[in-house]
């Protein structure tokens, strides 16, 4: 037991040493004589809060983070963490109410975004990978091969409970789109569980997330030298290389996962991605539909079914599949989306619009959705509505060639030609093989010249 002939501040300067150290029974026996002393301490009751978080969860750190900031509610960092637990504990209105509390305080514009970024993402479950151009492929995610949500059934129940702790604690930080704290967390488990498989895993996911690619496949790759029949371990080197783009290498890893286990849908899922990446549509509609039929609660394995059959013209198949995906995922605004656009092509424009502004809303800064939504207004001939639409999109993401494109042939329809010129420049500037574009810009020209000479006559 410490005694506290110590002074306050000599107990907390070895609470912190031994904590830093990894001596945690150490570093608690000193969190908690200090606290007996002074139950309202803000450093102590924080640091305590710190390492419970690591043990036990960030909801038995809760009382501790609370204590912190209500002793010294204008220190940033208590709020801050404060704030982070309780977006961690699923408190996301008393999270939010927090947070305006540092609004009022005038805490850092970069904390604050970086609190209501953690909220949001919680809120949306946000989803990784690249938005595509494509009016029909939406916005695919990748997940990782041991399967996020369910990951906590498949932590070994014979290693420590810090184990457990780290790990959880890891999933919910990835989750929360946080990788530099994963990745700290994860590099935690290797030193402490350097046999373990999953450590190694969790430390290539994070290093992914970050765009280390090279350090990842390293990381990934002393996963399965610990454990070779690992499906698992397979699966999230398969991740990696499909990030990179490394996709036949991606194909072959999700192979021998499947080969291994045949029952994790999300490696079928992600399978299925990569062979619709590389213009093999057949092979990837049968590995979402396998997706589906061992997860039938997989709203992103019907979304991204939908987009195989649209690419086959089964418009009412694929329609059938983005309902299905709403169905199960409410909220689901891809899938809102991607229907807009295959009822825009089977000519039912009043649905398409209702299901692409339901995608607006439910995503606000969803490019592609306000895009789609612009070309089926003009499908209508509503120029005015679609231009809105259209200079949404190219607001939310500049580097959108076929969103200036689409805007000029717009501008273009209502007369403007001037401003035509500038958007199919935009277009050829972002993309200079983009041939409607040029071919767009040229007709103009063309019109113009042929207008100037009968002027002269």
């Amino acid at each position: 037991m410490v005694k506290m002939e110590l002074t306050i501040n000599e107990a907390l300067q070895r609470a912190v040493a031994a904590h830093k150290k990894g001596s945690l029974d150490a570093a608690e026996q000193y969190y908690r004589a200090i606290l007996k002393s002074q139950p309202n301490h803000p450093d102590a009751n924080h640091n305590f809060g710190v390492l419970i978080a690591s043990l036990k969860g960030f909801t038995a750190a809760l009382p501790l983070y609370e204590a912190a900031f209500k002793a010294n509610p204008a220190f940033e960092q208590f709020w801050l963490s404060y704030v982070s637990a309780l977006i961690r504990s699923r408190r996301i209105t008393d999270a939010e109410s927090v947070l305006d509390e540092g609004v009022r305080r005038g805490f850092s514009l970069e904390a604050i975004n970086k609190c209501r970024e953690q909220i949001r993402a919680f809120q949306v479950n946000i989803a990784e990978g690249a938005a595509s151009y494509s009016l029909s492929q939406g916005d695919y995610d990748r997940e990782e091969g041991f399967k996020i949500r369910g990951l906590s059934d498949q932590i070994p129940s014979a290693l420590p409970s810090r184990f457990s702790s780290l790990t959880r604690l890891f999933i919910e930080s990835i989750e929360l789109g946080q990788f530099a704290e994963a990745l700290e967390i994860a590099t935690t488990l290797t030193k402490l569980f350097e046999d373990q498989p999953f450590g190694w895993m969790a430390l290539g996911v994070a290093l992914q997330k970050l765009n280390r690619f090279s350090e990842a496949l390293g990381a990934h790759r002393k996963a399965l030298d610990l454990s070779p029949a690992d499906a698992r371990c397979h699966a999230t080197l398969g991740v990696t290389y499909e990030a990179m783009g490394r996709l036949s290498e991606a194909e072959s890893c999700y192979r021998q996962s499947i080969g291994l286990e045949s029952s994790t849908p999300s490696v079928h899922y992600n399978l299925g991605n990569t062979l619709y990446a590389m213009k093999r549509v057949s092979e990837a509609e049968h590995c979402f539909r396998q997706a589906t039929l061992l997860d039938p609660d997989y709203a992103e394995a019907y979304c991204n079914l939908g987009a195989t059959l649209k690419h086959q013209n089964r418009l009412d198949d694929a329609e059938r599949c983005y309902r299905k995906a709403i169905e199960l995922k409410p909220d689901y605004a891809d899938a809102f989306c991607n229907l807009g656009v295959v009822l825009t092509e089977q000519y039912r424009f009043s649905e398409a619009e209702s299901s692409l502004r339901e995608a607006t809303a439910l995503q606000p800064g969803y490019a592609i959705a306000h895009f789609n939504l612009g070309n089926t207004l003009k499908a209508q001939g509503r120029g005015e509505s679609a231009e809105e639409c259209f200079r949404s999109a190219i607001a939310l993401k500049w580097d959108f060639p076929i969103a200036h494109n689409n805007l000029g042939n717009t501008l273009r329809d209502l007369g403007r030609f001037n401003e035509a010129v500038a958007c199919y420049g935009d277009a050829i500037e972002l993309d200079p093989k983009f041939v409607a574009a040029h071919r767009h810009l040229s007709l103009i020209r063309k019109f113009e010249s042929r207008d100037d000479r009968f002027k002269q006559l």
